[in-house]
């Protein structure tokens, strides 16, 4: 049985009433993205996730693997990337997201657990 590899998320709906979020025990976030595993495992068992935002603001990522920290690689379409490292907390794993970063877009957004 194939398991869920993406979900497009929506705080709002274009009514302004909240959106259902379908997939609330795994991602909690502000603005409209798509969340996508890039491995055969559903995204709160993928070692490498995709982000595609649309808006600036925040995501939260309910992760079932005991990793403990996750690299953060942001896309631009200039071709520039920029790469951080981020702790998970509690299982959960926490991003701010923006749209540019000086004068460049985003394209997505490159999430890979580290294993330990």
């Amino acid at each position: 049985m194939a398991k869920p590899f993406s979900s497009l998320c929506e705080p709002h709906l274009f009514d302004g009433k909240p959106a259902i979020k379908t997939y609330k025990d795994i991602l909690d976030t502000n603005i409209m993205l798509v969340v996508a595993s890039m491995s055969a495992a559903g995204i709160a068992e993928s070692h490498h996730l995709g982000i595609v935002p649309f808006g600036d603001g925040n995501c939260t990522i309910k992760h079932t693997s005991l990793h403990q920290i996750a690299t953060i690689i942001e896309h631009y379409f200039s071709g520039h990337q920029i790469e951080t490292q981020i702790t998970c907390s509690n299982g959960r794993l926490n991003i701010a997201l923006q749209q540019t970063y000086n004068n460049e877009i985003l394209e997505w957004v490159e999430i890979i657990f580290e294993k330990e």
